[in-house]
Order: C-alpha cells, then sequence, then structure tokens
C-alpha cells in the first residue's frame, strides 16, 4: 500500500514560461519526456473558445466591457490538455468527473465539460459540438474593465463529449462568460491546437507536467533533465514534491508501527492457539493414548491434528478477510479524515486498501507457519509420554 501511495503522490516537476502569462513551443520540451526516470507527462494550453453551436452558462458579471465585441459574447475558458487525470483541478479534487471519463494522450475530437454546462444544452455523453478558439491580442485592463484588444478567432472544431464534470474553484472576473466555472471546457491537446489554428510544427502549451517513476530519485531526474538539449533561458522548472515530502515520514513511521504490531500479533497468535490447542487436547487425551497403543505414529497423529485445525482455519480465514476489509476501509478513512493538508489528503483518497492474491496466500502462509508451530509444540506435551503411562493417568 506504502509503493500505491508513492505512486499516487503524483511527485515531479513542472516547465512554465518565464513571462508566466506567454506560451511556448511544445517543440521546446519534447525531449524532457525522453530521460530516464520520467513515467507520464501532461502538456497544458489554455486559451479561450466560442461555442459555435451551443450556448454557454449565463452568470453575473462584476465587470462589464464596453461596447463589446460579438465575438467575446460566448465565450468558454477552452483547456487542451494530453491527460486530464493530471491537471491540478482533478487531483486536488476541485473536479471531478461525474459521468464519463477524462482525456488521454490517445484522444482526439474529445471534450470533458462542466455539469452545468451540459444541463443548459441539454448535452449528455456522447454527444457533439463545435467551438472555435479566440485570442485576444493588446488587451489591457482599466477602470472600467478590460479592452478587447484584437480579437482573432480560430477555426470551427466538432468535438464529442466523452465525460462531465462537476466542481467549482476562485474566478477571475474580467467581464467575459469564460470567467465562470460552469463556464469550463477540456479538450484532447491537439483539438486544442486545431482550434487555435496551429499547424503542428507550431504547436504551444502553457505549461508542461512531468511526472517520475520513483519520487525517491526526483533530484537526479532533474539534474538529468537539466543536462538535455532543452534551453531553460526562458523556461521556469519547479519541483512538484509537496505531496510526497509530507507522506514519506509518516509512512516510515506508519511502516515500523505495522512492523511491531506484526509480530505482537504473530506472538499473541502462538501463545493464544497454544493454550487452547492444549484444553482441546487434554480432551483427547483418550484417543491420543488409544492411537498410540495401536501403533500410530506420534508424526501421524501431530499431521492428523494439524489438518484438522487447518480446516477449521478455512472458514476462519474466509470470514476474517471479509470482515478485514470492512475494517481496513473504515480505519482508512479515519487516517484520511484527519489529514491536516488537502493535497495528502486526496493522495490518500485515490488509495483504497486492498488485500491482493499475494498478500492472501502470504497471509495465509503466515497463519499455516503459526498452526504448524502451536500444535507441535503442545502435542509433544502430551506424546512426549509412553500410550501406558497416558491410558494410566487418564484411569
Amino acid at each position: 500500500m506504502a509503493q500505491k501511495i508513492y505512486e499516487t503522490s503524483n511527485a515531479g516537476f513542472s516547465v512554465t514560461s518565464k513571462d508566466k502569462q506567454s506560451p511556448f513551443l511544445l517543440n521546446n520540451v519534447k525531449d524532457i519526456q525522453k530521460t530516464s526516470g520520467i513515467k507520464n507527462h501532461n502538456y497544458r494550453y489554455d486559451a479561450l473558445g466560442s461555442l459555435v453551436d451551443k450556448k454557454v452558462v449565463k452568470v453575473e458579471q462584476k465587470v462589464q466591457i464596453n461596447n463589446p465585441d460579438k465575438r467575446l459574447s460566448n465565450l468558454v475558458s477552452l483547456k487542451g490538455s494530453t491527460n486530464t487525470s493530471l491537471e491540478n483541478d482533478f487531483t486536488s479534487g476541485i473536479f471531478r468527473i461525474e459521468k464519463g471519463r477524462g482525456l488521454t494522450d490517445k484522444d482526439s475530437g474529445k471534450t470533458i465539460i462542466h455539469e452545468e454546462l451540459a444541463k443548459a444544452n441539454g448535452l449528455k455523453v456522447g454527444d457533439k459540438l463545435k467551438i472555435k478558439g479566440i485570442s485576444i491580442n493588446g488587451g489591457n485592463s482599466s477602470g472600467n474593465g478590460p479592452s478587447q484588444g484584437n480579437v482573432v478567432s480560430g477555426k470551427d472544431v466538432e468535438l464529442e463529449i466523452v465525460g462531465i464534470f462537476s466542481g467549482r474553484k476562485s474566478e477571475t472576473n474580467r467581464g467575459l462568460t469564460s470567467d465562470a466555472t460552469e463556464n469550463t471546457v477540456f479538450t484532447d491537446y491537439k483539438s486544442s491546437q486545431n482550434a487555435m489554428g496551429y499547424s503542428e510544427n507550431d504547436y504551444k502549451i502553457t505549461a508542461s507536467t512531468f511526472l517520475v517513476s520513483n519520487p525517491k530519485d526526483i533530484d537526479k531526474v532533474i539534474e538529468n533533465v537539466k543536462k538535455t538539449s532543452v534551453d531553460f533561458s526562458k523556461l521556469s522548472l519547479t519541483k512538484n514534491s509537496k505531496a510526497f515530502d509530507s507522506i514519506s515520514t509518516s509512512l516510515k513511521s506508519f511502516g515500523n508501527i505495522i512492523d511491531v504490531m506484526t509480530l505482537g500479533i504473530i506472538i499473541g497468535s502462538i501463545v493464544i492457539l497454544s493454550l487452547v490447542l492444549i484444553f482441546w487436547l487434554r480432551e483427547r487425551i483418550y484417543e491420543i493414548g488409544i492411537l498410540l497403543s495401536i501403533g500410530i505414529s506420534k508424526l501421524k497423529i501431530i499431521g492428523q491434528f494439524i489438518l484438522e485445525v487447518i480446516m477449521i482455519s478455512v472458514g476462519s480465514y474466509i470470514v476474517s478477510i471479509l470482515l478485514g476489509k470492512l475494517t481496513s476501509v473504515f480505519i482508512f478513512k479515519g487516517i484520511v479524515s484527519s489529514a491536516s493538508e488537502v493535497g495528502t489528503e486526496n493522495v490518500f483518497k485515490n488509495v483504497v486498501p486492498r488485500l491482493d492474491i499475494v498478500n492472501m496466500f502470504s497471509t495465509y502462509g503466515i497463519l499455516l507457519v503459526i498452526i504448524g508451530l502451536s500444535v507441535i509444540g503442545t502435542s509433544l506435551i502430551i506424546l512426549h509420554k509412553k500410550p501406558k503411562e497416558i491410558l494410566t493417568n487418564m484411569s
């Protein structure tokens, strides 16, 4: 489970423009994903889009634009992404997929939209919508709201809705309908570039995120990235390992506690089972004496007792698996609810305690060892005596 938590901590780094506002060419950072130790990546492009055949969700605007361009009346926030499961809005729990699925790097002509936008247009998973990229060049802010600058239209692209998400995030107020969370649209990365009218050699990104295979090696991976041909003079690299750093120390302490508890449970199980078996064997001492007197070997008698206990343990183990699954989830939820940091909490929420086949067999293997040691230890208390001595003591 610890390894699963490490994997879902999404430790890695992001690369953005030092300008923060300006997008940069995808070709500038594509070599990074080839670096050893990087397991996944996400390229994001933030822009504006105009719904061609649908309407946006109308919200009250706190800022008004004087004489707005008609092309700005039906705007959505257009977010191109190669993998929405790696988007901060989704990993942090701000947004959540309610129907369908998210976007991957294998998608083309796909989109996921906010549930309020879907409701306003009667849309569902499988439906299609058209969107046109919009860019505003040369705009600036003033007391009466942002000026329009030079509005440039891209191309119409038809997108299939593969998912519907919910959630709300903090909003900026620029007097545009795209400011509203409800008017947020995620598309696959290629579609966002097509909507803006970019050719493949001119594909742009606003930010890129790279995840490392082993969070413990993140510094080494970053060092290797800086040795690539990527020009970082205009780019900023930021390490994203806050969630991993927060949980790594806790997991080590938790692991030590688990080790001590496991050892204690094993020792306690041997002691308790041995005491139970002592009383159990005392009730069968006459049977033991008879078996020994007719020539049944002590080894066979011990083997029979072990087999009987194993048969009982099978049913008990099945019940313990069912009860253990319920109690482990309950305890784990308690740990998650007490998490102090949002990022850390969401890492734990993505991990559900599971007892896989390997763990089930290894756990039962430990149980068999406990049974063997307990039965042998308690049986020898009686079996070291001769049959006549056992029967004499009975009489």
